[in-house]
């Protein structure tokens, strides 16, 4: 792309992402803000929500979803014919509040999908689905 919209992309690792975060501050590169995208599940709400904490802790408090990228997600499963997503591996359903990671426009339906015992995985994401998601 010539003009890409992250300088930087890093790879979190599942769980261990808010492990990774407090790392940023050693590239020696300014981390002006921190944009998150997981799969859209109780797992990756729980990993998103553990990484804004680290940030916090880090001094890093711009850490936010990657918003036009989880709003692509929710369209691709719809495109997919799977509005509700996919089956989830677990079926636990903690508490609501870890939707409230997401934007508003999209934490409605991905609440409707997670309550379903569903997901949205990001193999959803294919390289129309991220032109898309940036605008290009």
């Amino acid at each position: 792309m010539s003009d890409p919209p992250y300088e930087m992309v890093g790879y979190g690792g599942g769980t261990r992402f808010e492990l990774s975060v407090p790392h940023l501050l050693t590239i020696g590169r300014p981390v002006e803000h921190l944009e998150y995208v997981g799969d859209l599940d109780w797992d990756g709400l729980r990993i998103a929500l553990a990484g804004q904490r680290a940030a916090r802790l880090a001094g890093l408090d711009k850490f936010q979803p990657a918003r036009s990228i989880h709003r692509v997600m929710v369209e691709a499963a719809r495109r997919f014919g799977r509005p509700l997503g996919w089956p989830a591996d677990n079926d636990t359903r903690p508490n609501s509040y870890l939707a409230d990671f997401l934007p508003e426009d999209i934490g409605g339906d991905v609440l409707r999908i997670l309550r379903a015992g569903n997901r949205i995985p990001e193999e959803v994401l294919g390289p129309e689905e991220l032109v898309s998601a940036w605008g290009k």
